[in-house]
């Protein structure tokens, strides 16, 4: 086990890392992620909008997207970069935004420092 800054850098057991995801774009269900391999991800909704308000530094919106002959939302610049590759690629069907949210147990100890 190493440390860095007093933190623990164990690994994680794949078993406690759950995943959240929408089938219907309404009701989120969460599940270990090792069971994902049994979920249809193409049927999958965002589990999250692109931000959008004013005052925002960074761009959000939808990108075209040739191949699939429709819109898909974007977060951040490097998204747009990142679906244009794609797209010119020709490889792929389907985009899905923000499709599902990661999460895995934290120490009980902070990893900011209180000042």
């Amino acid at each position: 086990m190493a440390t860095s800054e007093g933190v623990s850098t164990s690994a994680i057991d794949a078993a406690e890392i759950r995943v959240k995801f929408c089938l219907d774009g309404q009701h989120a269900t969460e599940q270990a992620a090792s069971e994902l391999a049994h979920t249809d991800l193409a049927s999958l909704t965002p589990i999250t909008k692109a931000p959008a308000y004013s005052g925002r530094r960074g761009y959000s919106g939808y990108w075209w997207l040739a191949s699939v002959r429709r819109s898909v939302p974007f977060s951040t610049l490097s998204e747009v970069d990142m679906l244009i590759s794609l797209d010119y690629s020709n490889k792929y069907t389907q985009f899905i935004h923000n499709p599902f949210r990661i999460s895995w147990p934290t120490s009980s100890r902070s990893k900011r420092r209180q000042r």
